[in-house]
C-alpha cells in the first residue's frame, strides 16, 4: 500500500476546471475563445498548404512536358548516332572483305 501512495506524488493534476458560477463561465469563454482562434489559423494553414500543393503540381505538369520533349529530342539524336555507326562499322566490313 505504500507504494501505491508513493505512486500518487508523481501524477499529474488534473486540468479541469475546478471554480464555478460567473469565474467558471469566464474560463470556459476564454478557453473556447481561444480554441476558435487557433482553429481559424489551422484552417487558414490548410488553405495555403492546398494553394502551395496546386502550385506545385503545374510546375510539374511544365516539367513534364519540356522532359518529354527534350527525350524525344535525345532519343532521336541518339538513334541517328547509332544508325550512322552500324551503317560506318558494315561499310568498314564490306571493305575487309572485298565487297568493293
Amino acid at each position: 500500500m505504500a507504494k501505491v501512495k508513493h505512486l500518487y506524488q508523481y501524477a499529474s493534476p488534473c486540468t479541469a476546471i475546478t471554480t464555478t458560477g460567473k469565474e467558471g463561465e469566464k474560463e470556459m469563454e476564454a478557453k473556447i475563445a481561444k480554441l476558435e482562434a487557433d482553429v481559424d489559423n489551422i484552417k487558414g494553414n490548410i488553405s495555403d498548404v492546398k494553394m502551395d500543393v496546386r502550385e506545385i503540381r503545374r510546375d510539374i505538369g511544365k516539367l513534364e512536358t519540356s522532359l518529354r520533349s527534350e527525350m524525344k529530342t535525345d532519343f532521336r539524336l541518339m538513334f541517328a548516332a547509332l544508325i550512322t555507326s552500324v551503317l560506318g562499322l558494315a561499310a568498314l566490313m564490306a571493305k575487309g572483305f572485298y565487297w568493293f
